[in-house]
């Protein structure tokens, strides 16, 4: 049976065949953005490539990690300061020097950094500071306990340069040792005071300071509280009120009852106005024999009470120094060699009484004997040779303070810190050679410029107006598609996935334009960045050099308008043996102009140029 064109399967079977177009023409849009997404892929395929082959060109001359690190730490160090990209090299090149330092001094490379930014900052200027300074003020940081910050301000604001800061806490760390106390309770008096050297006189600068905080600190004495008391009796009613009010409560035979001595002892010797405050509580003691330690006498307590309302100390204050000055002096007076005698040795009876402890009245201490072992001993009974021994351990003044802050870290610590050192010296001083930061800098140009050329003229309005186009042929297909309009709807997915293609193509043609900028400016880059080598100066021989130097002269003469004329006669003679018929042109004048290099060449020069009357204008 025929099926005649008319037949009711025809309007099935058409849109059958739309169904089918609708299809295909999806099937082709889907690798239209198959091929869009590949494109975008390729791209980020070419940039990690780039990427890898900067790496492996960065890791053919040095660590690529040591440069990348170089370029954070100096850009840290840029942004603290905000100055400009040109002083990196600056900043680069005193990090290399100064990590590896302070890397075996236990710090991390992080560390290091702050260091360099903290000191710098504590300046209040962009002024750079050199390796010396970050060293040394780093070195005692780590000795003292202190921040860092706070030793390079402290001191500056004492006058003291940032150079000098390193000596002058040396000076307070080998005292501190010399005697027998904790150097980071002497250093943190001195830092903490260190400002009332403006106000009061101190023998010996930093290190008169020094002496007092060690006292201090031996006998529990609070500092800002000598000062006080320094303050008050500075001026004459002070010192004559205190004295009244001491000499009304009993105390005798004390510098603070003497006002005119008061007053000079708070002026110029801060130092013994902390020892005449001592002095007055000494009295209040008692060795106890039963319990075999220090208590203060019952009929003291109430009696210090007033003394210590006069003197505006807390009372339990005065009471530890009575009792700690007590137990000192008990120590020092049991210590009697002849040989002890002068500064050095009076240091070395208070080293050793700050080191011994009592047992049973005795001051007893522990050194080392012959064999080596630890034994306990009376300090009357020592040794000339186990008092030195005493000293050279307390002492170690020939060390650097790098080499003390290194003696601070226990062995695993410290071979750690050796190989982090060298290989810190290894690859930084490789990644700040000059021709490797050229090389460095030149990569880094290459990943900025190709981003910043790749993306110079994407804008969101320019994606925007492109996705508005597709966005919009795709939403009038779904609507016409809704309303039944298949042949509609087909032709605007058809137009959307044009739209589509033409997208992919411009995309293309734009990553090619751009990569083509890319190359040219990075070429122009390249130029500036090696104009030196692609384009060296020739060598000046030494005839233009003097030539140079003798056009100079006339110059600052013509400037000078000497009127004067002056007729210059040049007679040079040239002797030799006949062998100089035999020598060129070159060879003479390369001759002449070595001599005229010399002492006696120039001086002839300057007597043949010499003017003997400038004549010149009033």
């Amino acid at each position: 049976m025929a099926i005649s064109s008319t037949s009711t399967l025809d309007p099935e079977f058409e849109k059958f065949k739309g169904y089918q177009k609708y299809q295909s023409t999806m099937s082709r849009a889907f690798d239209l953005n198959q091929s869009f997404v590949s494109s975008m892929g390729d791209l980020v395929n070419v940039t990690k490539s780039m990427e890898k082959i900067l790496e492996i060109s960065a890791d053919s001359i040095t660590e690529l990690n040591s440069l990348k690190f170089l370029d954070e730490e100096a850009t840290k160090i840029q942004n603290a300061f905000g100055v400009s990209k040109q002083r990196l090299s600056e900043f680069k090149t005193l990090i290399a020097d100064t990590t590896p330092e302070l890397i075996k001094m236990g710090f991390s490379q992080e560390e290091s950094t702050q260091a360099v930014i903290d000191i710098t900052k504590s300046l209040g200027t962009n002024a750079m500071v050199g390796k010396e300074a970050v060293v040394e003020l780093s070195a005692v940081s780590r000795l003292t306990g202190e921040d860092i910050t706070t030793l390079a301000s402290s001191f500056r604001d004492v006058g003291v340069s940032i150079y000098d800061a390193g000596d002058r806490m040396k000076e307070v760390i080998d005292y501190a040792k010399n005697v027998g106390v904790s150097v980071q309770a002497v250093s943190k008096g001195v830092l903490t005071n260190l400002d009332k050297m403006n106000l009061y006189n101190f023998e010996n600068g930093v290190k008169g300071l020094a002496k007092m905080a060690a006292q201090a600190s031996r006998l529990g004495v609070d500092m800002s509280h000598v000062f006080a008391i320094a303050e008050k009796v500075f001026n004459p009613e002070g010192a004559i009120e205190l004295a009244a009010g001491l000499q009304r409560l009993g105390v005798t035979a004390n510098g603070l009852l003497d006002p005119l001595r008061a007053m000079d002892l708070a002026r110029n010797d801060p130092e013994q106005l902390e020892k005449e405050l001592v002095n007055i509580t000494k009295e209040w003691t008692t060795f106890n024999e039963k319990t075999q330690q220090f208590e203060i006498l019952p009929g003291a307590k109430s009696r210090i009470r007033e003394i210590a309302s006069e003197l505006n100390i807390p009372a339990s204050e005065l009471t530890k120094m009575s009792i700690r000055a007590a137990d000192f002096d008990k120590k020092l007076q049991q210590i009697k060699f002849p040989s002890l005698v002068g500064t050095e040795d009076e240091q070395t009876r208070e080293m050793i009484a700050s080191l011994a402890t009592l047992s049973g009245g005795t001051a007893v201490i522990k050194v080392r004997d012959e064999q080596g072992k630890e034994v306990t001993k009376k300090v009357e009974d020592l040794l000339p040779q186990e008092i030195e021994q005493l000293r050279e351990q307390a002492a170690d003044q020939n060390k650097s303070l790098e080499e003390l802050a290194y003696d601070q870290l226990n062995t695993l610590d410290a071979i750690n810190a050796n190989l982090g050192s060298l290989l810190g010296k290894l690859t930084l001083g490789k990644a700040t050679a000059a021709p490797v930061q050229r090389v460095f800098d030149a990569l880094t140009k290459v990943q900025t410029k190709y981003t910043e050329i790749a993306t110079r003229d994407v804008t969101t309005e320019t994606i925007r107006t492109g996705v508005d186009q597709f966005s919009g042929l795709l939403e009038d297909a779904a609507l016409k598609l809704a309303k039944g309009d298949e042949t509609g709807s087909f032709e605007a997915f058809k137009n959307a996935f044009t739209s589509m293609g033409n997208l992919e193509k411009n995309f293309q043609t734009g990553v090619k334009n751009k990569f083509d900028e890319f190359i040219k400016e990075y070429r122009q880059e390249l130029t500036k960045t090696y104009e030196n080598q692609l384009n060296p100066k020739p060598k000046k021989t030494q005839a233009e050099l003097i030539v140079e130097e003798l056009n100079a002269k006339k110059e600052v003469i013509e400037k000078k308008e000497i009127i004067t004329k002056s007729t210059v006669n040049a007679n040079i003679t040239i002797t030799g043996s006949g062998t100089l018929t035999n020598m060129s042109t070159t060879e003479i004048q390369n001759t002449i102009n070595n001599w005229l290099s010399t002492a006696e060449g120039k001086s002839w020069l300057n007597k043949l140029f010499e003017v003997k009357d400038s004549g010149l204008r009033n």
